[in-house]
């Protein structure tokens, strides 16, 4: 069942893995592993819509928009950019 995320609700989202793992001592039913399944999903479901909304958020920039790592290597580009950098190679 997908959850679905009203505009300036905010969003609880376990800053790491280990704030997530601790959820074990508030339900023995759901855990495996030491790890709560519920909260593991909704922390899935957070994290899955974040990525959606930032994709949407580069897809609808009209400018070229390109996004690196700290390695300089493309993590995603817009659509203008991959329009830019064709007429570039053509040249």
């Amino acid at each position: 069942m997908k959850q679905i995320i009203k505009k300036n609700q905010k969003l609880e989202l376990p800053a790491t893995l280990k704030e997530a793992v601790q959820g074990r001592y508030e339900s023995s039913n759901n855990s495996v592993l030491g790890i709560d399944i519920n909260k593991f999903k909704h922390t899935l479901d957070l994290f899955k819509y974040s990525l959606d909304y930032a994709e949407a958020i580069v897809n609808t920039v009209r400018e070229p928009l390109v996004i690196l790592n700290k390695e300089l290597k493309v993590i995603t580009a817009n659509r203008p950019f991959t329009k830019l950098s064709i007429s570039y190679r053509k040249n």
